[in-house]
């Protein structure tokens, strides 16, 4: 199962110099896979952090996240405990 996508074809897949550019995409994936799980969380987190941003404010569920976020800092009496929030819900 690849991971990448067709439309990344711009990367080189037939030469074996080293390089991640020109190393196969699926050779990469096996070898990141096989690093222990915080160079992975590290690998991960650089590569998202390198991406344009997806979600902006203009996003009604990221607003609304927001203002609730806010609200809190204001009002931390307006939150409710898991317990409660389970008691409402009748579980």
């Amino acid at each position: 199962m690849k991971i990448f996508p067709e439309k990344f074809s711009q990367f080189d897949r037939s030469g074996d110099s080293g390089n991640v550019r020109s190393m196969q995409l699926e050779e990469f994936q096996k070898r990141v896979m096989d690093l222990p799980d915080g160079d992975r969380t590290w690998l991960a987190a650089e590569l998202l952090g390198s991406l344009p941003t997806i979600l902006v404010d203009e996003d009604d569920e990221i607003a609304e996240a927001r203002r609730r976020s806010r609200e809190l800092v204001d009002d931390p009496s307006k939150g409710r405990t898991w317990e409660e929030i389970r008691r409402e819900l009748g579980r």
